[in-house]
């Protein structure tokens, strides 16, 4: 069976709670509008294929079908963006009033929000301490 360019394999998705748990933990990218917030950690592999994975709560859309739709979407978008991701692994993560979105409008909004995907300044953890 072969694989267009704009498929979705799993070689393209995060798939166990690790994953998850490592891109929340150490989440190093960041882009976020009202609706929709984009978390995500670089692999160290240049060429790697970028990796998606998708948290639709009920508290951001009731229903299934607007979960799923919503997910569509995102995955859609993330196809059409993949080459420009390399190494990443992505979170998308929806927050309420998501799924009152037109599906066009949510859609310009991801394609946006990729685009403004940038590393997360965070404050070390364990800070040095200064010389005297």
């Amino acid at each position: 069976m072969a694989l267009s360019l704009n498929g979705f394999p799993r070689t393209h998705r995060l798939l166990a709670s690790n994953e998850f748990k490592a891109v929340f933990d150490g989440a190093q990218w960041k882009a976020q509008s009202k609706e929709i917030l984009i978390l995500g950690i670089h692999r160290g592999e240049t060429q790697g294929n970028p990796r998606l994975g998708l948290v639709v709560g009920k508290k951001s859309a009731k229903k299934a079908v607007q979960r799923n739709s919503i997910k569509r979407v995102v995955r859609e978008s993330f196809r059409t963006h993949k080459q420009a991701l390399n190494g990443l692994d992505l979170i998308v993560l929806t927050r309420p009033g998501a799924a009152d979105l037109p599906k066009q409008e949510l859609r310009t909004m991801v394609d946006t929000l990729w685009g403004k995907l940038k590393p997360n300044r965070r404050k070390p953890s364990n800070p040095k301490p200064k010389r005297s």
